[in-house]
């Protein structure tokens, strides 16, 4: 949400996506949503005991440091400096490691989430936390019909899906290729549910007489992605060139496959 300076034309708003960066203001922000998410962990049992293990598992699995060094300001120290001056993506690795540790049975890590996911909003940060990883997506959209994907798609297409998520978000070593290669692999499986076939070009001509209104333009347009990704210099053979294979493409099939996957569900 734009604040009252930016409305009135005081404050220019921000327009530049923050992508292999973080400014101050957003490091700020992702500090203190994990500061909340020690202020819920204090909140929880008898005598800080939550938020005493979680800050042992931070200090020992995200820091990697003995725990007999540890100490709550040695912590609160590192933690700090990292968010205030460490690189970006060492900053997400924080981000990425709360989110799946802080434990989603309490719903603590459910609202640190969706504390991040308002920072990266009002900073115009280009990622989101999808299936506790975090991606660059950040588009409402798209973020949505990935969610809406893993929630309702069939185990075999849903672990596809999130593998296609888990190489996304790889920030280290990014394999597009295989993002590509695991999002078309989740609509391959989502037809074979519906059809009984299990090679793509041939369920997909199967689908309207399971009762999928399938129009005949949109069987072919995923028949034609399908041979993109097949052919003798496929990506599914592991034989295209990494340039052939960035990051707006890996993004585009993975949203696309999951928006596709919805759209069989949602009428079968």
């Amino acid at each position: 949400m734009s604040t009252f300076s930016e409305r009135a034309g005081v404050t220019p708003p921000r327009t530049i996506v923050q992508v292999e960066s973080l400014d101050d203001a957003t490091r700020t922000a992702l500090w203190n949503s994990y500061l909340g998410v020690i202020s819920k962990l204090e909140q929880m049992g008898s005598y800080g005991e939550y938020a005493e293990r979680f800050r042992r598992h931070v200090w020992s699995s995200l820091l990697e440091q003995p725990l007999d060094e540890f100490t709550i300001h040695r912590l609160t120290a590192a933690l700090k400096a990292r968010h205030q001056t460490g690189t970006w993506a060492s900053v997400l690795d924080v981000v990425e490691f709360i989110a799946q540790n802080a434990g989603d049975s309490s719903g603590v890590s459910s609202a640190y989430i969706a504390w991040v996911t308002d920072d990266f909003e009002r900073y115009v940060v280009g990622y989101r936390i999808l299936n506790d990883q975090v991606v660059p997506v950040s588009a409402p959209a798209e973020v949505a019909a990935i969610e809406d994907a893993l929630a309702s798609a069939g185990s075999n297409a849903r672990t596809h899906l999130r593998r296609a998520v888990e190489l996304l978000g790889s920030r280290d070593k990014p394999q597009y290729a295989k993002v590509v290669s695991e999002s078309i692999s989740a609509v391959e499986a989502t037809v074979a549910e519906l059809t009984g076939d299990n090679t793509l070009s041939s369920g997909l001509r199967k689908l309207q007489g399971k009762g999928v209104p399938a129009h005949g333009a949109l069987i072919d347009g995923w028949t034609k992605l399908y041979g993109y990704t097949s052919d003798a210099a496929g990506i599914r053979h592991a034989l295209v060139r990494p340039e052939d294979a960035d990051e707006p493409l890996a993004v585009y099939f993975l949203v696309a496959s999951s928006a596709f996957v919805n759209y069989l569900l949602k009428h079968a």
